[in-house]
């Protein structure tokens, strides 16, 4: 593809590169069987064979001015076609298709950063299924419209997320994402920074520490009534600030949890809780029914909400973590211990339930 400007507006459109049906291989090696299907269904569905732009952008080489020229030639020629019939169509026209070959330069934009994305994410989440025909149309339109590379990040991870594990990102989640402002960004942020999350056992969510949400006691983390009142507007965050979820302890340990992006076990008087909960190397369903219910209650998000926790940057929050190490041990008399990985829980326990 030419990275110069065409020297005369009637030029040819630029020639697509050759199809290139070995790009996916080396991406996908050694997954399972489906999520090649996925992928490869995603890239028909969203590329095609011949895609302009694909096989540069997913090398990385294609600039923006290079996009501009192709972009310019397109339209040229569509304008050249007609202008001598009606000069207004031809403004049409030229308008017309630098939108649409705009945006098909985006979709396909984001397929490439998409595709590294989960090529770098492991194998070890891959899931069945397969992505819905309804699901790729609503992901084209909503991916075309983004500009920003923040937007396009997003969408890229979204994309990546379902061909990893179909049903990870509901259409609703999609719309919600598309339609972030850069302050509910911000506070999604913060709010993630804080939250506690059990992976398929509750959350994500942030326990108040006994604090008042609607009072602007959580505005030490940067979360007072106006910030939650954003993520509610967005669809991200529940109606009410101070839902409570309760969780067994010996289960709430063995699948580990997570705080601001990081991953936490539990010990009592210095022993790992979850080992508590097995007995000859099994569940141990009578220390289960023993074990206490731990309750967290604060302000949660939406399964909208939960669905876009894992896209956003986190960084934690220093200050919150030390307080809920005060507060669990204080409240229940548990230690946090640093994990790198989520272990698998034996079970789900509840429901969140509105306070």
């Amino acid at each position: 593809m030419s990275d110069q400007q065409p020297s005369d507006t009637s030029s040819n459109l630029p020639a697509a590169p050759e199809p290139n049906k070995s790009n996916l291989p080396a991406w996908t090696e050694g997954w399972p069987a489906a999520a090649v299907a996925r992928m490869k269904k995603a890239k028909d569905f969203l590329v095609g064979e011949g895609g302009y732009y694909f096989d540069t952008w997913s090398e990385k080489k294609t600039t923006n001015k290079g996009r501009e020229i192709i972009s310019n030639a397109v339209a040229a020629k569509a304008a050249k076609m007609i202008a001598e019939e009606d000069p207004r169509a031809a403004t049409l026209f030229d308008q017309g298709l630098k939108r649409l070959v705009g945006e098909q330069a985006t979709v396909e934009e984001i397929f490439a950063d998409a595709i590294v994305d989960a090529s770098g994410a492991g194998t070890a989440g891959i899931g069945d299924g397969d992505i819905s025909d309804d699901w790729l149309n609503k992901f084209r339109r909503l991916a075309s419209e983004a500009s920003s590379e923040r937007m396009k990040a997003g969408f890229a991870k979204i994309l990546s997320g379902e061909i990893q594990k179909p049903g990870s990102f509901s259409p609703l989640a999609m719309q919600a994402f598309s339609v972030l402002s850069p302050e509910a960004v911000a506070v999604l942020q913060k709010f993630t920074a804080c939250a506690i999350s059990g992976g398929p056992l509750f959350g994500p969510m942030l326990c108040s520490l006994g604090k008042a949400p609607g009072a602007n006691d959580l505005d030490v983390y940067g979360l007072n009534y106006h910030a939650l009142t954003v993520l509610q507007e967005h669809g991200l965050l529940t109606h009410s600030f101070t839902p409570y979820q309760t969780v067994n302890e010996l289960i709430f340990a063995a699948g580990a949890f997570c705080i601001g992006g990081k991953f936490y076990s539990a010990t009592k008087n210095g022993e790992p809780l979850w080992m508590m909960g097995f007995k000859d190397g099994v569940v141990d369903q009578e220390g289960l029914k023993q074990a206490r219910m731990l309750q967290f209650t604060g302000p949660a998000l939406t399964k909208a909400g939960a669905e876009l926790f894992g896209i956003v940057e986190v960084e934690q929050n220093e200050q919150y973590l030390a307080e809920f190490q005060v507060w669990l041990k204080n409240e229940y008399q548990l230690d946090l211990v640093p994990t790198q990985t989520r272990q698998s829980p034996p079970a789900n326990t509840g429901e969140p339930t509105d306070g």
